[in-house]
């Protein structure tokens, strides 16, 4: 795991204890911080208000990822992710393009604060039924 400023710049498999990970002293996680790792399934970072492009992308196990103080989220960040069913971000106020695509199992996702969402940001949810 390497952090700069606060800023979450990469994570690794042996980060991990027992597919979780987790961090309440980072506020910013960096593009592609999470990408393809196959071992984890559940995020908890109390504290990031903000995360880059790619950064949840591709995670075969990931069922549940805590971010509550999440404002931003670049493209492609829960992209591609075959377990994950449902996705509650209270604070989230943009997401970036194709932000929550090609999830197979995606059922539900809450957004209370979205104000802007970029283009295709829910595409190819084939499960998706419920977005608020």
């Amino acid at each position: 795991m390497k952090i700069t400023n606060k800023k979450l710049m990469s994570v690794s498999e042996s980060d991990l204890k027992s597919g979780v990970f987790f961090n309440d002293q980072v506020t910013e996680v960096a593009d592609k911080c999470f990408l393809n790792l196959s071992g984890l399934t559940k995020v908890l970072l109390p504290n990031v208000t903000k995360i880059g492009s790619y950064c949840f992308r591709s995670n075969p196990q990931l069922t549940s990822v805590s971010l509550p103080a999440l404002t931003t989220a670049g493209s492609y960040c829960f992209s591609y992710n075959d377990k994950l069913t449902s996705v509650s971000l209270p604070a989230l106020t943009t997401a970036g393009s194709y932000c929550f695509s090609y999830n197979d199992k995606l059922t539900s996702v809450s957004l209370p604060a979205l104000t802007t969402a970029g283009s295709d940001c829910f595409r190819s949810n084939p499960q998706l039924t419920s977005v608020s």
